[in-house]
């Protein structure tokens, strides 16, 4: 038997997801790319996370106290986040309205499925206003 068949039988097939070149092929910071790969599977720690480790916390989202800190609201649905990533994407070129960080994420993904010099750098803008926004 072959190594390589040998090799593909012993080695577990992960289920292939779409937001992988956001994760591993961005040039982003890697603590950017970090932050960017645990918001996309909900795992940042939240206000809403800590309260249900319950840990006592204020829930509400520090910037615009209006919602809970949420991803979702977090990235995009709040108007200070909406607005940093507003202007990011204006000065990319887009003229677009920013939706919620799933839609975000889909648009993302599907313009970036060719790699070149613009598409990577609106990858790496992602990521790292993901990062700043967290921070």
């Amino acid at each position: 038997m072959q190594i390589k068949k040998m090799y593909s039988i012993i080695k577990p097939q992960g289920p292939k997801v779409p937001w992988k070149r956001i994760t591993c092929n961005n040039q982003a910071s890697p603590k950017s790319t970090f932050i960017s790969w645990l918001a996309i599977l909900d795992r940042l720690v939240t206000e809403n996370r800590l309260l249900v480790w319950q840990i006592p916390c204020d829930p509400c989202f520090f910037f615009c106290a209006g919602a809970n800190e949420i991803v979702n609201h977090l990235f995009f649905d709040c108007s200070y986040s909406k607005v940093i990533w507003s202007s990011m994407i204006h000065v990319l070129g887009f003229t677009r309205h920013v939706l919620s960080f799933a839609y975000e994420l889909q648009w993302i993904v599907k313009y970036c499925r060719k790699t070149d010099a613009k598409r990577r750098l609106i990858m790496m803008c992602f990521s790292e206003t993901d990062y700043n926004v967290w921070l």
